[in-house]
């Protein structure tokens, strides 16, 4: 399993998003009290803070936020060619992950930071990716590697 680079060989920017750099846009949303679950976001939920990161390896590193806050994280995944690739969502708390429209990894609910991995059949090019991903309290880890 290696960690998933967005300047090596998978992931690209949102094009809009970061000018073109790699990376991946995080918007952040503060939430009161405790859940266990990924919350769903009030349509017109405005995010608290939005960061930019070249490669996701997040431990303790949400902008201003520390607790009780969701993730939400948009890019691309680049394949340079048709076939099936794993990917590995490695959080604490809860998070799912979606490629091209498909939910590849549902590693949802309060727990500590372990890995799920999820298998999908994509085609050459790219596809977008989203994650969202919940913090209650304590550490917080969100991490996604590859591997073909």
């Amino acid at each position: 399993m290696r960690s998933m680079l967005l300047v090596g060989f998978l992931l690209s920017i949102l094009p809009v998003a970061w000018a073109g750099e790699p990376g991946l846009m995080v918007r952040l949303y503060e939430f009161e009290g405790d859940v266990s679950a990924v919350p769903e976001l009030a349509p017109d939920q405005i995010p608290s803070d939005v960061i930019y990161v070249e490669a996701l390896d997040l431990k303790d590193k949400y902008g201003t936020l520390t607790e009780r806050f969701l993730a939400e994280i948009d890019g691309f995944v680049t394949t340079p060619a048709k076939g099936e690739y794993t990917f590995r969502l490695t959080c604490d708390d809860g998070g799912l992950l979606w490629i091209d429209g498909r939910m590849v990894v549902n590693h949802d609910g309060a727990h500590g930071p372990t890995p799920k991995d999820g298998t999908i059949t994509l085609p050459e090019g790219t596809s977008p990716l989203r994650i969202r991903h919940f913090q209650g309290t304590g550490g917080a880890v969100l991490k996604l590697e590859w591997k073909v």
